[in-house]
């Protein structure tokens, strides 16, 4: 099962990179997650992505069950 997280745009600088974090909890505490894409090879174990600030972008979370 995979959580959509609603995207957030962050206004900044032009070209300037910022570091977000996703906070999300499950029973088994076994989460991957991606950047943009539901793609399984996607699916990393850091909950952690720089991205341009100032553009939107789709987070997607799972448990390691799927």
């Amino acid at each position: 099962m995979a959580w959509l997280f609603p995207s957030k745009l962050v206004y900044a600088s032009d070209w300037e990179y910022i570091t977000i974090s996703v906070d999300a909890t499950d029973d088994n505490g076994n989460l991957k997650y991606a950047l943009d894409t539901d793609d399984p090879a996607a699916f990393t174990d850091s909950n952690e992505f720089t991205i341009l600030a100032g553009t939107s972008h789709t987070i997607y979370v799972k448990d390691t069950a799927g």
